[in-house]
């Protein structure tokens, strides 16, 4: 308004309109005022930015089918290469499967968590534990770890990394939201064997490689399929930090291997 001069570049991490829709169906009268208002400001956003970029294809389209104009750039979600020593670190076959969800206090990720805990681990005939971690979990640790005694909440750390390097199985059991999930490429930067839904694995798994898809990166379609999946692996011995998943993730989520995209767009 007061200098036109300057280039704004605004990031999208998912498209809120899409994204606040969908929460606008299951809230509160307050909310959905609050909702409103932010839909109107993302349409100024899109009004008064001078470039904008999306995560992916389908943002792109959704974008697209909201806002009548292309993104000028789709770039992947960027992270750091995790550090962790590869081969030593194995699930022993028959031996407690460790699975590992990672999420905060956000409705995608609680929604998608009581669901597994409710559907899923019933259904799991193979020995293992869950553990819970992410910003204001802990809130949700007497309603989730009452549902089953293989559940364990921890909530809010202050460093990921053990858990991610000690878990057998990371799980994303996520059927809602919008844009790229970070934890689903923090997970794969570890090299974790993935088992998700769908919306999980949305702008990662077009790119992940065909022998990688069913054995290291798993995308299920319900509860069933993905408790077989996970009792798949109670027998097997496994690196819990699997190379090939690792270099799959930094070639495509990389800082430097992106970074001439952000010089074009910038």
């Amino acid at each position: 308004k007061f200098d036109p001069s300057i280039n704004v570049v605004t990031y999208f991490t998912d498209i809120e309109a899409d994204l606040l829709n969908q929460e606008m169906k299951n809230c509160n009268t307050k909310r959905r005022a609050v909702i409103r208002r932010l839909i109107q400001n993302e349409y100024k956003t899109v009004k008064f930015a001078d470039k904008k970029f999306v995560l992916n294809k389908r943002d792109a389209e959704i974008y697209y089918n909201y806002y009548g104009q292309q993104p000028d750039a789709i770039i992947p979600i960027i992270i750091d290469k995790a550090n962790f020593e590869d081969g030593s670190n194995m699930h022993t076959a028959y031996s407690k499967l460790r699975l590992l969800f990672v999420g905060g206090d956000f409705w995608p990720n609680v929604a998608g968590i009581r669901w597994f805990v409710e559907s899923v681990i019933p259904k799991i005939s193979s020995p293992c534990e869950l553990t819970i971690v992410g910003l204001g979990m802990e809130k949700y640790r007497d309603e989730l770890e009452s549902k089953s005694s293989c559940v364990h909440v921890v909530g809010t750390v202050d460093d990921l990394k053990p858990y991610f390097v000690n878990s057998d199985l990371f799980v994303a059991p996520i059927k809602d939201g919008g844009g790229m999930k970070v934890k689903t490429a923090e997970a794969l930067s570890y090299g974790k064997t993935f088992i998700g839904m769908e919306e999980s694995l949305i702008g990662y798994w077009e790119f992940v490689p065909q022998e990688l898809k069913g054995d290291g990166v798993i995308q299920c379609i319900d509860e069933s399929e993905m408790a077989n999946c996970i009792d798949s692996y109670y027998g097997k011995t496994f690196s819990r930090c699997r190379k090939d998943i690792k270099d799959f993730i930094d070639a495509l989520c990389g800082y430097e291997e992106n970074l001439e995209r952000f010089k074009k767009l910038f």
